[in-house]
């Protein structure tokens, strides 16, 4: 059994490429990751889920989120091992999920993690000082509508309706996971700007092959032939279009949030503050009560 457990994780962004880089990550030969979306540290938290904070959905009790992530991995083939299946969600149970790992370097994905508090992050670095951590973000329009998208398909939004999405704009479990400047901010000031790889969905759907080689390379493993479907989207929402008001909305929201981030990463996110200007200027958003 691995002592220190993941040697890197995925953190999100949500609606951002995650379950495409878990695929592509987990066809590499020198790298392991048990299944998707574990959501141990998540779950750890001393304060509620952050879905719970919604008034619009009920409070998730911590034991029908194990079993959802339960299920989950026997989709994914884990092994239904007793101690898998009952034993102890803590750290020994954690590091159990990377046994198999070998000499590979071992990690997962979970979105949910770029939600964490500060006070997480640190209990994962006593973990793992040496851990690495993968963030991919995407325009804030394009991730909440996407993140909305994905709602509808679970029945849990009507998305034609322009007030309920206006609302769901508003949601803190939609604003905490688009707050990526304070993501950044705490894992960095944890495990240092080095341990950090932010990169673009605009370069992983615009250039997937060389995205995938650029985190290859940030894990310290060799370059790999690009299987075919390299280009393929992965778990898609759906195709709705964005209302305008809604659009305007979501920039007007998240125009500080777009600013800093284009201030800090010009090249990719110059076009998202182009963007939210435009759409917050030439519109007036319908506030939600």
């Amino acid at each position: 059994m691995r002592a220190d457990g993941p040697d890197f994780l995925g953190i999100g962004a949500q609606r951002a490429g995650s379950t495409w880089l878990h695929r592509h990550l987990a066809c590499h030969p020198d790298l392991f990751l048990p299944f998707k979306e574990v959501h141990y540290f998540n779950q750890c938290e001393d304060t509620a889920p952050i879905r719970s904070q919604d008034a619009e959905w009920p409070r998730e009790r911590g034991l029908e989120r194990r079993r959802r992530t339960l299920r989950s991995a026997l989709q994914q083939g884990v092994p239904a091992s007793p101690r898998f299946l009952l034993g102890q969600w803590d750290d020994d149970w954690y590091r159990s999920l990377f046994r198999q790992a070998g000499s590979r370097l071992a990690g997962e994905i979970t979105p949910a993690y770029a939600t964490l508090s500060e006070r997480t992050v640190r209990r994962i670095w006593r973990m793992n000082p040496g851990l690495k951590v993968l963030f991919v973000v995407r325009d804030p329009i394009d991730r909440v509508w996407s993140q909305a998208r994905l709602d509808a398909a679970r029945g849990r939004l009507d998305i034609a309706s322009v007030d309920e999405c206006l609302a769901f704009v508003h949601r803190p479990g939609v604003r905490h996971r688009t707050e990526y400047s304070e993501t950044i901010a705490r894992w960095t000031r944890v495990f240092g700007s080095d341990q950090v790889l932010v990169g673009f969905f605009s370069d992983l759907a615009a250039k997937p092959a060389a995205f995938l080689r650029r985190v290859f390379d940030f894990l310290g493993v060799a370059p790999i032939a690009m299987p075919s479907d390299v280009a393929v989207p992965v778990n898609g929402a759906g195709a709705h279009p964005i209302d305008d008001r809604v659009a305007a909305e979501i920039a007007t929201v998240y125009l500080d949030e777009i600013r800093e981030m284009a201030r800090r990463f010009p090249r990719a996110a110059a076009p998202w503050l182009a963007r939210a200007d435009l759409l917050a200027g030439s519109l007036k958003p319908l506030r939600s009560p």
